[in-house]
């Protein structure tokens, strides 16, 4: 994913990716113990956009954006992006829904792309994009 930290339609959540294994779809965990892994990630999450100017963070409330996580990881492994979306991204785009980004997490205001993994990284970028009406801010095409 190509994009321009400069663009005042691009928002870069950046945050240090949290110690202990990646929350995934894969891992069959107790649902507390998942709670707890996906919890760090949230509140790292909240604490990157509590830092954010507040000019920054206003320019995109209330806008249709479309989102990516960028994860880092520490090896070249084959992974499966779609394994990341139901815990960790999700919970990282209801805590935005939190913090009043938007109303609500619906295709209406949101679209959640496939997260990126970059290799030996050590932080995870949230990155939000505004769409323009019915538009995905990335490749430019119609939304269906």
């Amino acid at each position: 994913m190509i994009y321009d930290e400069d663009d005042a339609d691009t928002l870069v959540v950046r945050f240090r990716r949290p110690k202990g294994p990646l929350p995934s779809a894969n891992r069959r965990l107790h649902w507390t113990d998942e709670r707890h892994e996906v919890h760090r990630w949230t509140v790292a999450c909240r604490m990157a956009w509590n830092r954010l100017p507040k000019v920054e963070r206003d320019a995109l409330v209330g806008r249709r954006c479309a989102v990516q996580l960028r994860i880092p990881v520490p090896d070249r492994r084959k992974r499966d992006p779609h394994n990341y979306v139901a815990p960790l991204t999700k919970a990282l785009v209801d805590q935005l829904v939190r913090s009043g980004l938007w109303p609500d997490d619906t295709p209406e205001w949101v679209t959640v792309m496939e997260p990126v993994f970059v290799y030996q990284g050590e932080w995870v970028e949230l990155v939000v994009r505004a769409a323009g009406e019915g538009v995905c801010p990335w490749c430019a095409r119609e939304f269906v």
